[in-house]
């Protein structure tokens, strides 16, 4: 492996750069260290290398990982890869295709790129190719087309002949998926240099932002018409990658890389100013959909976390547990049990230091970490044998793997190379190979928004969920298309019937893998599902009317936990007291015997005669009760019920789901109890979005444990009881807002000159015309566990040796 590293072309002359010279097969390697003109104090050079010691482990192999220990996932071996993966995206076939630098990880996408095949280690299964594009793809963007199943590839760089020139390209590149081909398209208008892009309803791309003329409209591309752009003004917005979303009412929903908060209509027409983030993020700060219309916002520089819902007019945010790391150019990656994995990061933000910098060493976080959506908390896991800071990438393989990969171009580090996480999920209580359903087929390659699917599942324990988790294409700590969609389904064994939500917003276009989950939790390797553009006519709802002009609007408000409601007088819920008989209640997963009397209430000097027990001796697990209730499309609703164990010797979870009538989820919430705690309240809320709701009680781990559920209520959470039960009234149409002033001719206008921008352009890697001085580092014989670093040659202007160090005991 051979150094890229570089001098910026206009980056202070007192910083240092440590490229890492790794020997997999044995414990040496080499430190080059290029000094530039002023001397930096000794001090940062000595901490560099001390930390460098720590989190890299020089000339040490990663260590392995006990059986004992797998229950929080484990690490597999460091890999190299053919370049730093900068960009990493999942083809139609279920590959990897990367690029980002050339072989020695120097910054350019101008020749080659990478296409892996994931059935293996990280380190073989390669086909490294020639670009004969011409086009340098240098932070650009990815996405896949869902008619063809080929990727787009939109922007980049411009090559000058020896580097490249930091200055934006307007290219279109086509990979096709059969034979892992490279050609142009015509281009977009406008030149994109760090831009994002979302995948319509109708299978074509919205794109937002980038550097060099992207940065004042958008534009939309399809395969029929090509770019177009849009009467939208966002020269006031961020460019450097616009965290974008599709949300369930067909509006895009997106955040700056400076906190604005803004939506754009489902005609493209007007974009909508929605306020800020209650504290500002920075260009390295990552997030993800963890759910249709939510939102998981991660500030990587001082670990504070929010979620967004972006269901209402106006976005709420909540400030939820921050994480354990700082995650400053970190990654988020969901899995097939919608948790979201945290890997990479420090806590230096690019606003502070330039990415490249040895600062980006301060707080490194080696360890990964995972999000339960259902109790909003963080959980440590292993740590990784390498940090993974600014351009580094992550994506979800097809057996529940996670790939991650780069960081560099420029430093701290050149991470040619790769590791693969393997979560949890894959083994089972004894630290082994955990046994994994298996999917014969989903009944069909391709479906649209609506359709039923036929899951053949083998498996010796029972499904307890199919999911779908749309296929990654991440870059610059952000994954532009990866999304988790939780699927309604009958049968047991054998055959299931899953029924795919009929909001076509909630299920985009594009690839999806189909996941299998068993009862403790266990996912299959996934079978590959194609989702077609939407059929004309097949919009979205309505979005929700707008409360306020289209100006900008106040902060966001922030709640640190989620209130319990206002209720009103009218339960809509049927026997929610489970007094006399289960009346309104549906049952399923075994025999339900409600006959409990008051001895058996937690609740029962206040609250009647009995409660509901899920599980228990006879039923088990996967038990569930279900009714459905009335509602009004739109109305925000309060749910609350007390729940506790109430018998038996094992930890046990209950989990809590609200389901439109499509399917989709508005409500998914677990509860984990142990015996005699007694039987709290639990409070709610939900947005209903059509007539009805289906409320879904599951005793989902705790075999031969009641659960116990009472005194369940819904009400209008707004104090005002809702509209009477009955068809869903037809929405209004959606309110025409008035554009933002933008170019009336195709070609725009040039704006006034924007503010400059929060973030500093990369550099251009000029070589340094001064050569490295390589420094020998091995381990002390003596003591195998010590370092020794001789800078004795190291000298000053003057010849004077600038340090003499020698580290033990690292």
């Amino acid at each position: 492996m051979t150094s890229g590293l570089r001098q910026p072309a206009h980056h202070s002359t007192s910083e240092i750069y440590l490229d890492i010279h790794r020997s997999v097969s044995s414990c040496h390697c080499l430190l080059t260290v290029v000094r530039f003109d002023s001397t930096r104090t000794i001090l940062a050079v000595v901490a560099a290398l001390a930390a460098l010691a720590t989190f890299v482990g020089i000339g040490v192999a990663a260590p392995s990982v006990s059986a004992q220990s797998n229950s929080g996932g484990a690490w597999e071996g460091l890999e190299d890869w053919p370049m730093i993966p900068i960009h990493m995206a999942l083809d139609s076939q279920g590959r990897v295709v990367s690029y980002g630098t050339n072989r020695d990880g120097q910054q350019t996408g101008r020749f080659v790129y990478d296409v892996w095949d994931p059935s293996g280690s990280a380190g073989a299964g390669h086909s490294t190719l020639q670009n004969t594009t011409q086009t340098d793809l240098f932070c650009s963007l990815q996405l896949n087309r869902p008619d063809t199943g080929d990727m787009v590839l939109f922007g980049g760089d411009v090559w000058n002949g020896r580097s490249t020139s930091t200055v934006g390209n307007a290219d279109i590149n086509l990979y096709d998926a059969g034979n892992s081909t490279l050609s142009s398209l015509p281009g977009m208008n406008l030149a994109r240099w760090y831009a994002t892009g979302t995948t319509l309803v109708d299978g074509s791309f919205y794109i937002q932002g980038g550097k060099d003329g992207g940065e004042r409209q958008p534009e939309r591309w399809s395969p029929e018409g090509g770019s177009e752009l849009l009467p939208i003004n966002t020269s006031d917005l961020n460019w450097w990658y616009p965290r974008n979303w599709l949300t369930p009412d067909g509006r895009i929903f997106g955040v700056d890389v400076n906190g604005q908060m803004y939506a754009v209509d489902q005609g493209l027409e007007n974009m909508t100013r929605l306020g800020s983030l209650p504290a500002r993020p920075d260009t390295g700060s990552p997030a993800v959909m963890f759910a249709p219309g939510q939102v998981l916002y991660v500030i990587g520089s001082t670990r504070q976390a929010f979620v967004i819902d972006t269901s209402g007019p106006t976005p709420a945010v909540t400030e939820i547990a921050r994480t354990n790391r700082h995650r400053e150019w970190g990654n988020l990656t969901l899995l097939p049990d919608g948790k979201v994995l945290a890997t990479g990061g420090s806590s230096t933000p690019v606003a502070a230091s330039f990415p490249g910098s040895l600062d980006q060493i301060s707080n490194i976080a080696l360890e990964a970490e995972l999000w339960d959506p259902s109790t909003r908390q963080w959980t440590l896991l292993p740590a990784a044998s390498t940090p993974r800071l600014y351009h580094s990438t992550a994506v979800l393989l097809p057996d529940g793997r996670v790939l991650t990969g780069g960081g560099g171009a420029p430093g701290p580090l050149s991470n040619t190379n790769a590791e693969i996480y393997r979560p949890g999920y894959l083994y089972d209580a004894g630290g082994a190979a955990a046994q994994r359903p298996s999917i014969g087929s989903v009944g069909q390659s391709t479906a649209v928004a609506g359709d039923s699917l036929t899951v053949s599942v083998s498996h010796s324990r029972p499904i307890e969920r199919l999911t779908l988790v749309k296929t990654g294409s991440a870059t610059h700590s952000f994954d532009m298309e990866q999304r988790f969609v939780e699927l309604t389904f009958s049968g047991s064994g054998g055959d299931l019937t899953a029924q795919l939500p009929g909001n076509p917003a909630v299920i985009p276009p594009g690839f999806y893998h189909v996941f299998a989950l068993d009862d403790l939790g266990v996912p299959s390797v996934a079978q590959s599902l194609r989702i077609l553009p939407a059929a004309p006519g097949a919009t979205p709802p309505p979005p929700p009317a707008p409360e306020t002009p289209e100006t900008p609007g106040p902060e966001a408000p922030v709640q640190e936990t989620t209130p319990a409601p206002t209720p009103t007088t009218d339960n809509l819920v049927v026997n929610g007291s489970f007094e006399n008989d289960l009346t309104g209640w549906t049952v399923g997963g075994g025999q339900l015997n409600q006959s409990y009397d008051e001895a058996s209430d937690f609740r029962r000097a206040t609250d009647g005669r009995s409660s509901l027990p899920l599980g228990g001796w006879v039923e088990g697990i996967g038990h569930w009760t279900e009714q459905t209730v009335p509602t009004a499309a739109g109305g925000r609703y309060a749910l609350g019920f007390d729940a506790g164990v109430n018998f038996g010797t094992e930890t046990a979870e209950l989990r809590v789901t609200v389901t439109a009538q499509d399917g989709s989820l508005l409500l998914d919430e677990r509860i984990t109890d142990t015996t005699g705690g007694g039987m709290p309240r639990y409070n709610y809320e939900f947005v209903a979005t059509d007539a009805s709701v289906d409320l879904r009680f599951t005793l989902t781990a705790g075999a031969g444990t009641d659960f116990d559920v009472d005194n369940v209520v819904i009400t209008a959470a707004n104090g005002e009881p809702p509209a009477p039960p009955g068809p869903a009234p037809t929405p209004p149409a959606a309110p025409q807002l008035a554009p933002e002033p933008v170019a009336p001719q195709p070609a725009p206008v040039t704006p006034p000159a924007a503010p400059t921008p929060a973030v500093p352009e990369p550099p251009e890697p000029e070589p340094t015309e001064q050569p490295p001085l390589v420094v020998q580092v091995t381990p002390d014989p003596g003591t195998p566990r010590n370092l020794v670093f001789n800078f004795s040659a190291l000298s000053g202007g003057n010849g004077v040796p600038l340090v003499v160090f020698t580290a033990w005991g690292l």
